[in-house]
């Protein structure tokens, strides 16, 4: 991880954190539209999440809502539980490794064809192939008929060999 020279007491100095809401405010006048009270916080990545910008970095709200809280930043990566990425309330955030975190994904790539996590068409066979990755392996739980079959196949799975996720 990269140094961060930002530590939770100037964090405190500039910004207050409502816990409940997931929302920042100035405390401060901190230039051009953004005054004292105002709420901060601007999506800059695609997923939802969101960056305030302190004195010329930019950071992710969910990491800065763990430093406020916690006072020191997270030893790994904080995860939306509810895996909305912009839902950056104290009680949906956690401290996880990046394996624990890729476990709690519940919409399937926008590649997927099938509309389902963890399915695809096989076209050899023509049937579902439900799968589950564990480890940086794939494992084969079978083929189906129907693509919601392979798919409750693999929540079944998910929900035995991934403890973080929350499917």
């Amino acid at each position: 991880m990269a140094v961060v020279n930002l530590t939770a007491a100037r964090l405190r100095e500039v910004l207050h954190y409502y816990s409940e809401l997931g929302l920042f405010t100035n405390l401060t006048d901190r230039g051009w539209n953004s005054k004292p009270g105002m709420t901060v916080g601007t999506r800059s990545h695609k997923d939802g999440r969101k960056v305030i910008r302190i004195d010329g970095r930019n950071y992710c709200t969910n990491r800065l809502a763990w430093l406020y809280m916690n006072g020191a930043w997270p030893a790994g990566v904080v995860d939306h539980i509810d895996t909305d990425a912009s839902n950056d309330a104290w009680l949906n955030l956690r401290d996880i490794t990046q394996n624990a975190n890729m476990q709690n994904q519940r919409r399937p790539p926008a590649h997927n064809t099938t509309g389902f996590l963890g399915v695809s068409f096989s076209k050899p066979c023509g049937r579902f192939r439900a799968y589950i990755k564990l480890n940086k392996k794939h494992i084969h739980l079978g083929l189906f008929d129907t693509a919601l079959a392979a798919h409750l196949a693999y929540v079944e799975a998910k929900r035995r060999l991934h403890p973080a996720g929350t499917l």
